[in-house]
C-alpha cells in the first residue's frame, strides 16, 4: 500500500531494472533471508501467519532466483544493508554501513 510517505521508482536500461521504493525498509539483520528464503518476510515472525503461507514476499525471491545478478539494498535508520546474488545464490553480502538515503528498499 503506497501513501504520502512512500513511493516506488522504476528504471529500465540496457535491459537493467531498478526499483525503489520508499516505504520502511527491509529489517537490515533479514535482508539476505526475505530475498532468497521461503516464509522469511515480516508477517512470518506472527503468530496468524504460522499456519498458514500465502504469497506475500513472495515476488523478490521469484525475481531473484530468475535473475542472472540481483542486488538488493535496504536503507533504514541512518544504515543500508547491501547483498548481491546471481541467479538466486549470494555472491557478496556487504557489512551494514551508514547512510543519509532515505528508508527504503
Amino acid at each position: 500500500m503506497i501513501n504520502d510517505k512512500e513511493s516506488v521508482e522504476i528504471t529500465i536500461k540496457d535491459k537493467n531494472v531498478t526499483i525503489r521504493d520508499y516505504g520502511r525498509g527491509i529489517p537490515l539483520g533479514k535482508v539476505v533471508d526475505v530475498v532468497s528464503k521461503i516464509n522469511t518476510g515480516a508477517k512470518y515472525d506472527s503468530k496468524v501467519f504460522q499456519k498458514s503461507v500465502g504469497l506475500n514476499g513472495v515476488g523478490t525471491k521469484a525475481v531473484n532466483a530468475l535473475s542472472q545478478y540481483f542486488k538488493v539494498s535496504s536503507h533504514r535508520e541512518g544504515k543500508v544493508k547491501v547483498a548481491e546474488f546471481e541467479r538466486g545464490n549470494l555472491v557478496t553480502e556487504h557489512k551494514e554501513a551508514k547512510t543519509d538515503e532515505q528508508n527504503g528498499t
